[in-house]
């Protein structure tokens, strides 16, 4: 089969999110299938507003008060699923690719429409008990009703694919690490040798380390740390001189983060959520740019590669203080140091990586 006809469902996505890897990722995928040959169509869920051409967005009110139960019980976002759901059924495509994201009454009608692919970027049941109680157990009560009728399952990494809340389900799985469109990401110059920021570019969430990276910077006052993303409050207090927070940033303005530094980070505290794999766009947004990285936890395809610009360190609560010193010396022997383009093109690269997954999605 060829031109195909894909829905693209994304169940919940802010617009702060849509200046973030995650956002990006989904915008190019959708290009790049289109530029394949398939005729697709991206519909979004979100509380906001979303500002994004070509996209038929449904919103949905938190309200005042109760937030978390208005996000995953509430009747507002229950009309909005049910308004997707009819021009999903209106768009009548050939099959649905479903971003996993909490189940909401009536979502399992979804299934009435077109065969379902379900993509899983974590380990979902870990992830939603960090946001609290309520939303882990909902979650795990829950999302049966939507992997049980799934035709298929992607996964970004192969630890997600083997995690015993996948496997019971018994579908096909295909496991495509997250990409990136290097066309899109010139490659910048060398640093001249005085400058010393870091990048560290991420969201909320305790398995980023946002505390490790703290204590880092304590260590060596002499190095400057640019970090990116919605930070807690409580961090951006920490009083350290040589931390600059920016929050969200666009494109242009994280490219002129990376521009400024010497190295940058990954997430550091995957343990925190039961996961030692992982596909971090940031990561391969670094590494596009030419920026040597720090990896705690392993790169899926990446980590198999014994690259000189990624130092690979281990993945637990005590990986920074216990290479301190080993990443110290890193970010000197990257003085002048940018990736080479051509070592990872073959891995990261978004139309290499897309292909491979519309050929999983013709199967159903």
């Amino acid at each position: 089969m060829s031109g195909m006809k894909i829905a693209y469902v994304v169940l919940y996505l802010r617009n702060n999110l849509l200046l973030s890897g995650v956002g990006r990722k989904i915008t190019s995928q959708v290009s790049t299938w289109k530029e394949i040959g398939n005729n697709v169509q991206l519909f979004i869920v979100s509380p906001e507003e979303i500002s994004l051409p070509n996209v038929i967005s449904f919103q949905y009110n938190l309200g005042k008060y109760n937030r978390n139960f208005n996000n995953i019980l509430g009747t507002s976002r229950s009309h909005a699923i049910k308004r997707l759901l009819g021009k999903v059924k209106e768009f009548n495509p050939d099959i649905i690719y479903l971003r996993y994201g909490l189940f909401n009454y009536p979502l399992h009608e979804i299934f009435n429409i077109s065969p379902v692919v379900i993509e899983v970027n974590t380990n979902d049941v870990a992830e939603y008990y960090t946001q609290g109680f309520v939303h882990g157990l909902y979650n795990q009560l829950t999302r049966g009703l939507l992997f049980n009728k799934a035709s298929g399952i992607v996964c970004v990494t192969n630890d997600i694919a083997v995690l015993k809340v996948i496997k019971p389900f018994n579908k096909p799985i295909k496991v495509l690490r997250n990409g990136i469109d290097l066309n899109k990401f010139k490659e910048l110059p060398g640093l001249p040798n005085n400058y010393v920021n870091c990048a560290f570019i991420g969201i909320t969430g305790i398995w980023q380390g946002i505390d490790k990276l703290l204590y880092f910077a304590k260590t060596y006052p002499e190095l400057h740390f640019d970090i990116v993303g919605e930070i807690p409050a409580y961090f951006q207090t920490s009083g350290f001189d040589n931390i600059r927070f920016h929050g969200f940033l666009d494109e242009i303005r994280i490219r002129q983060v990376y521009m400024n530094s010497r190295i940058s980070f990954g997430p550091l505290a995957l343990h925190r959520k039961k996961m030692n794999e992982a596909s971090a766009l940031k990561v391969m947004e670094s590494l596009a740019y030419g920026i040597p990285v720090v990896l705690g936890y392993k790169e899926t395809e990446l980590s198999d590669y014994n690259f000189d610009f990624i130092l690979q360190i281990a993945n637990n609560e005590d990986n920074i203080k216990d290479y301190a010193e080993e990443i110290f010396n890193f970010y000197h022997r990257m003085k002048g140091r940018r990736v080479d383009r051509n070592m990872i093109s073959p891995i990261i690269d978004l139309h290499v990586i897309e292909k491979k997954r519309i050929d999983f999605l013709e199967l159903f």
